[in-house]
């Protein structure tokens, strides 16, 4: 019996862990997916949840560390069985009511009591699993029982399966109460695989794991160090995942993407040899960092994104190599696990928690990357020059592509002849050719100038101090100044590679560069920036010839702009004009009745009041406390108080707050709400426009802004509103040029009534077109695909 249970083990124990850890990360997403549409679908409930499953997974983690210290395995067994069950109670998953709605001058903690009511147990309860597993395995008396680390591999390959499986395969084929039986199911089948992996274990009757730390006590020194390797990719992590969420969209398949590879990374890291990457990974490292730092100059988002995940996944592979390598002996291992997930709640907390109150913007992503570049391994090999070729000869050809026009400019008239006109169709073959022999010749000077790292550090440190000086004097940067301060910077990081603190601060060098040149020019002129549990707010202002004009942005997408003096005061601009959609949506819905009362989803600027009359009435539902303060109460964007001084702001998410509305009160309702470029999913449902309805009067119409940079909108909205069985007008128009370039913007809106009759009666113009849906599944309250949009704008 004993050698058939040691033989059964190594599959069995892979398999517990592996299953366990696909059905903790499924609830993951899954249970953000249930409580974001509470939050206004802003992105910081993903990263406050993050916070929240890592706090308790170290519960988890403390938990097994202590069951562990039992000296009879039957008994942890016995305990652990008991455990599992009391995760019973709460199931099937659901959002608690205890705790009534979301607070919206809290949200972060009322989001920590949800999770805590909802799923703390069953998830701590689960996540104890590979720790406790491992430690199981270490005494069943197999040759390989002395290091189960291995094992680790399989639980995070479970953990990203359930990661996948969620948004590609759970998502789209189930609905809410569905996805919540089902994994209410899957928990009672894993908990008895893990309690089978138990009885195993018992049965194999070997011995514990013998001490080969000294007295059995591990040094401070290595536990800070676990926590701090632990701590930097978790920070990383949060702080990458808010910057993708904010400007795409709220959606858990674009999560999960940096989570995804942040597991990937401990899949490799703690991989049976995993040691033979330490070099390559040493010379990756600071390569994705100034490529990042790179990207910074561009504009292009499938570059852009691939550069911060490219970053994130090498430099969170460095520090959970480093982990792997101060890895303890068995007999430490629940300690060790119960360290680094220390390490993972601190990361994410000083992220999701601690950093949107202590900075005013995104200023823990450059942090986290430089302390990311304090675990690169201290080196003193040289590069072959072979690499160091290859990587000069990419840099030439890139700043041949980068600067084609001014190299063709003052080439002699022969090179001019030779690679542009009489054989312009081999001009990229020669450009490489000439880019591989100059590679050749700064590699032969690198060899030669063994103090070059130093040097670049030096000069890239003088640049920042030259930009800066031209910043705080007043003078324009540049962008050329601005791209060869960063190419430097970024060529001083990977040089400086055997430096991690140098490079770390090189890091630090780049992002200031990358800092002023985001302000200089009118942005420089900031009158208000704030960062709220909803993201980073600024307005800034600008000189034209009309006059100032205060310009609004929510992360890096404009959300109104107004002149502050002058007769244009009380006209709305961009989006808001009345020459664009959405404007002349409004107010030709305004005009339908004689004394309007209009709902307004989203505040922004408030420019949307100046679109209604002084007769009508206007209610504003915004969840950020901080908007609603410098729209209506400052005097920062005077729109409001100019054009609607008694509007009504009721606070919190639009969907509840509308519920709360007496039916048939309102007769025009824009929605308008924005995070950052993201239009939060749960208000573009089928239940969401019917609610709509119900609190739109007989003749009320509801005006759908979809501008959006990434994702097709109007395709989804067109579904949603055959599905419910309603009628829309799709703006197709195209807004006209203006000398004042705040003056208008183009818009994607769709207008939404009961009937044709109540469409035809607004008189819109030829530019509006019924509204004409592709096939596919409509979406509502359970049912959301963010992939399709995705991809349809893509195309």
């Amino acid at each position: 019996m004993e050698s058939t249970a040691r033989r059964a083990a190594a599959p069995v124990y892979a398999l517990a862990m592996f299953l366990s850890a696909a059905l903790i990360f499924l609830l993951q997403p899954m249970f953000s997916r249930m409580t974001t549409p509470l939050l206004g679908g802003s992105p910081a409930v993903w990263n406050t949840s993050m916070v929240f499953f890592q706090g308790a997974l170290l519960l988890g983690y403390t938990y097994a560390h202590a069951l562990a210290r039992v000296p009879s395995l039957s008994r942890q067994v016995m305990i652990h069985a008991i455990v599992l069950l009391v995760g019973l109670i709460v199931l099937p998953v659901r959002v608690t009511e205890l705790l009534g709605e979301p607070n919206s001058t809290m949200p972060a903690l009322w989001l920590f009591g949800v999770l805590t009511l909802s799923v703390g147990l069953p998830y701590a309860a689960a996540s104890a699993t590979a720790p406790l597993l491992q430690s199981w395995f270490a005494r069943t008396g197999r040759e390989d029982a002395s290091d189960p680390y291995y094992l680790y591999a399989a639980s995070n390959l479970g953990s990203l399966l359930g990661l996948a499986a969620y948004p590609l395969a759970l998502e789209p084929a189930m609905g809410l109460s569905a996805q919540a039986i089902a994994w209410s199911i899957a928990y009672i089948a894993v908990g008895a695989a893990i309690l089978g992996a138990g009885w195993l274990a018992v049965s194999s009757r070997g011995p514990a794991p013998a001490r080969t730390t000294p007295s059995g006590r591990t040094a401070w020194k290595d536990r800070l160090y676990w926590m701090a390797a632990a701590a930097v990719p978790s920070s990383l992590l949060l702080a990458v995942t808010s910057h993708i969420s904010t400007d795409v969209a709220s959606a858990p398949f674009l999560w999960v993407v940096p989570l995804a590879l942040y597991l990937i990374t401990f899949v490799i890291a703690f991989g049976k040899g995993a040691d033979i990457l330490n070099a390559p990974v040493a010379i990756m490292t600071p390569i994705a960092l100034a490529a990042l730092v790179i990207a910074f100059t561009e504009n292009d988002i499938e570059w852009v994104l691939a550069a911060h995940l490219g970053c994130f996944f090498f430099a969170a592979l460095t520090c959970h190599l480093t982990l792997n390598a101060k890895r303890p002996s068995a007999d430490r291992l629940t300690e060790f696990y119960m360290w680094v997930s220390l390490g993972g709640v601190l990361g994410g907390a000083l992220t999701a928690l601690v950093a949107p109150i202590v900075f005013n913007d995104v200023f823990e992503y450059p942090i986290a990357l430089a302390a990311a570049a304090l675990f690169l391994p201290r080196s003193q090999e040289k590069l072959p020059l072979w690499l160091i070729a290859l990587i000069a000869a990419v840099v030439c050809y890139v700043l041949y592509i980068r600067f084609d026009d001014q190299f063709v400019t003052v080439a002699s008239n022969p090179l001019r002849l030779w690679l542009v006109d009489e054989y312009g169709q081999f001009r990229d073959f020669w450009a490489i050719c000439l880019a591989i022999l100059a590679g050749w010749g700064l590699a032969l000077g690198a060899a030669w100038l063994p103090r070059a790292p130093v040097m670049l550090a030096i000069t890239a440190s003088a640049l920042l101090g030259f930009i800066a000086y031209r910043f705080l004097t007043h003078q324009d940067i540049g962008a050329s100044r601005f791209e060869i301060g960063v190419g430097v910077a970024a060529a001083a990081i990977f040089a400086c590679r055997n430096s991690p603190p140098l490079a770390a601060a090189l890091v630090l060098v780049a992002f200031a560069m990358v800092r002023l040149y985001s302000l200089d020019g009118n942005e420089r002129n900031i009158v208000f920036q704030d960062r709220s549990f909803f993201g980073v707010s600024r307005v800034y202002e600008e000189t034209r010839p009309d006059g100032q004009v205060r310009i609004m942005l929510h992360g890096t997408t404009i959300h109104g702009a107004q002149y502050v003096d002058g007769p244009r005061q009380k006209q709305p601009l961009t989006y808001y004009s009345q020459e664009t959609g959405l404007g002349a949506a409004t107010t030709a819905a305004i005009n339908t009745h004689q004394s309007a009362h209009v709902g307004l989803i989203g505040l922004g600027s408030g420019s949307t009041a100046c679109n209604t009359r002084p007769i009508d009435r206007l209610t504003i539902f915004e969840i950020d406390p901080m908007v609603v303060r410098f729209s209506t109460q400052n005097n920062i964007f005077t729109y409001v108080p100019q054009c609607q001084p008694n509007a009504r702001v009721v606070l919190g998410d639009a969907r509840l707050k509308v519920a709360d509305q007496p039916d048939g009160a309102m007769d025009v309702l824009v929605v308008d709400a924005f995070s950052s470029d993201a239009v939060p999913a749960h208000l573009l449902t089928q239940e969401a426009l019917k609610l709509y309805m119900q609190k739109l009067s007989p003749r009320g119409v509801a005006i759908l802004h979809l501008s959006n940079r990434n994702l097709d909108l109007i395709g989804e909205a067109a579904r949603v509103v055959k599905a419910a069985g309603l009628y829309g007008l799709n703006y197709t128009g195209v807004a006209p040029v203006a000398d004042d370039y705040w003056s208008v913007f183009d818009t994607s809106v769709i207008v939404v009534a009961r009937d044709q009759a109540t469409l035809d009666g607004l008189k819109l113009s030829v530019d509006w077109e019924p509204i004409e849906p592709e096939p596919g599944r409509a979406w509502s309250d359970e049912y959301i695909n963010l992939i399709r949009p995705l991809v349809a704008n893509w195309n």
